[in-house]
């Protein structure tokens, strides 16, 4: 089953007002072509939810509660054109994708030449889908290739009790239907299986995607903060012990304490240690197109910024109360090597962000192929 309560579709057919619908299966769904913000948002194409909930397969996903799901939007492209959408774990993303490739790849090469091997193809198609149970599958009527399909009339009838099945009716009058605006690629999987079309493959990891780019970044941006304000938090400690010992460091390399170098190597180590795992953590997940495209690693990037440098902050801050008000630094002066050493953790720190999710996925690769 699918639901959609109390919501506000941000799009340019859509009602300023909230609204609800569901769809289920036994039943060909169809979506009026006055109503096609609903069909639009559910191929995840310039859309976005201000507010409400979108249940899919009695799993919130949004707000995001199941943060192990992921959907998947596939567009096929054969006899007849549709989206195949799925819920499927994060971490058998991959691994579904390829399945559903290899399935209806099966029916690439079937011939089309007389109606009967045309429609004879269509009825391998569905045969496929319905191996693959997709959450739910979207026709668009007023398109060339599906409008008055009398084979895919029948194909829908057919699977209607086992997949959920939505369609976009045609459109009733005879005005020419508005120019839809151009939607990139790389929101959808992409798959063409026959005829004289060219197979490319991209992925699909979050279902919103809004038209308002500038505002979608500031969406996105506020609620990275909101949803991960404790682990961002987190970050603080491991930049204060590394900036502040780094300084530290030389200062008590002048003095009669410099047994005190070892636990302070030590801590600088291990916070160092605990940082760059988190930020590994954090942003591995970030360096494929779709990310990029969202902008997620330049808000991390942002973010991530502001956190350590309060933090470089605060092991300043340290740094002048130890020299302040530990006898044995009174007097001293401060070496170069103090402010190049703070310098360079505090850059290495912000900045791995940047790099280190990319070279650790490109070691393990490299390991794999070994």
């Amino acid at each position: 089953m699918l639901q959609v309560v109390d919501a506000k579709i941000l799009a340019r057919h859509a009602p300023k007002t909230e609204i609800s619908f569901s769809f289920d299966k036994g039943t060909i769904n169809e979506i009026p072509y006055e109503e096609r913000y609903k069909f639009e948002f559910l191929k995840l194409k310039n859309q976005s939810l201000e507010k409400g909930e979108f249940i899919l397969d009695d799993t919130k996903v949004f707000p995001n509660e199941e943060e192990a799901k992921t959907i998947i939007l596939i567009a096929v492209n054969s006899l007849i054109k549709f989206d195949i959408c799925f819920l499927v774990d994060k971490e058998e993303k991959e691994k579904k994708v390829n399945e559903i490739k290899q399935k209806l790849f099966e029916v690439k090469d079937l011939p089309t030449t007389t109606n009967e091997e045309k429609n004879a193809k269509i009825a391998a198609i569905f045969s496929r889908i319905a191996d693959i149970l997709p959450s739910y599958i979207l026709f668009n009527l007023n398109l060339d290739e599906n409008k008055n399909n009398a084979e895919l009339q029948q194909q829908l009838e057919r699977i209607k009790d086992q997949i959920l099945v939505i369609v976009l009716k045609q459109q009733d009058t005879e005005k020419v239907p508005e120019k839809e605006e151009e939607i990139e690629e790389e929101y959808i999987t992409d798959i063409s299986i026959g005829e004289n079309t060219t197979s490319t493959t991209y992925k699909k990891e979050e279902y919103i995607v809004t038209k308002k780019k500038e505002s979608h970044f500031f969406k996105q941006f506020a609620f990275m903060i909101k949803e991960n304000i404790m682990v961002f938090l987190s970050f603080l400690i491991p930049t204060v012990g590394v900036v502040a010992f780094a300084m530290l460091s030389p200062l008590y390399g002048q003095t009669n304490n410099k047994v005190l170098l070892i636990p302070f190597i030590i801590t600088i180590v291990v916070c160092s240690f605990l940082y760059l795992l988190m930020t590994y953590k954090c942003t591995s997940t970030y360096f494929d197109k779709e990310a990029l495209k969202e902008k997620k690693l330049l808000i991390y990037f942002i973010i991530n910024f502001i956190i350590t440098s309060f933090g470089c902050g605060l092991g300043i801050l340290i740094f002048i109360l130890f020299k302040n008000f530990d006898t044995d630094l009174k007097g001293l002066t401060i070496p170069t090597l103090t402010y190049i050493l703070g310098g360079v953790a505090y850059f290495i720190l912000f900045t791995s962000c940047l790099y280190l999710g990319l070279i650790i996925n490109k070691i393990k690769l490299l390991f794999k192929k070994k």
